[in-house]
């Protein structure tokens, strides 16, 4: 196969160096390197999981995924409800000592943690589904 087609490709000293050393332990020279890790990089791409899997799978797997934006997105709102919590309950027991209402916060508080445990708990199920379809 001729290679008569040019890529002029520009690349930080950092990268340059790096291709330089392998052209050197290799005995080929840089644009060979270049080749030979664009090939390997198209060819992993190409037998990724992702390509091998049907259209309706591929959609499953979108909509999954944005399901877990969402629950991520509530997790952060449950998370900082419980830290603002925290952080008043602790400022005050710093002034006044515990109350009985301090309680009654610390109960809801306990709450919100186990609804933010739950969460998480399914998050972790989607993220093992998604899994699944990838490896």
């Amino acid at each position: 196969m001729t290679k008569d087609k040019r890529i002029n490709v520009r690349v930080d000293e950092d990268l340059y160096n790096q291709i330089s050393v392998i052209a050197d332990n290799l005995g080929i020279n840089r644009s060979e390197v270049l080749r030979l890790s664009v090939q390997a990089d198209l060819l992993k791409a190409l037998d990724s999981p992702i390509n091998k899997m049907g259209e309706e799978t591929r959609k499953e797997l979108m909509i999954s995924a944005g399901n877990m934006s969402k629950d991520l997105q509530k997790l952060s709102k449950d998370f900082t409800w419980i830290t603002n919590n925290v952080n008043q309950i602790a400022r005050k027991a710093n002034v006044n000592g515990i109350t009985s209402s301090d309680l009654k916060d610390l109960s809801k508080f306990k709450k919100g943690v186990v609804v933010v445990n739950n969460e998480i708990k399914k998050v972790n199920l989607k993220v093992d589904k998604l899994w699944q379809y990838l490896v």
